[in-house]
């Protein structure tokens, strides 16, 4: 029975703190790291590990995180 990476569910959780002011960029970049890590390491052994949903969600939630960062230093420079 395969169990799911615990790199793809802290990547998951990482990127839920996109709401924390100060450390959202930091823990988005984060949560990317650890999702790209975890779906190697569910590519290398698929039987032992799952969690690819979590995984991806955690790097698509990050990426979101810093390109609406971006967004607004572009936008809101003056």
């Amino acid at each position: 029975m395969e169990q799911d990476s615990i790199l793809a569910k802290v990547s998951f959780i990482l990127s839920m703190f996109f709401w924390a002011p100060l450390l959202n960029n930091f823990l988005a970049i984060a949560a990317i790291i650890t999702g790209i890590k975890a779906l190697k390491q569910i590519k290398s052994n698929p039987e032992a590990y799952g969690g690819r949903r979590w995984a991806v969600a955690g790097i698509i939630i990050g990426a979101m995180v810093l390109i609406i960062y971006v967004l607004g230093k572009i936008t809101n420079t003056g």
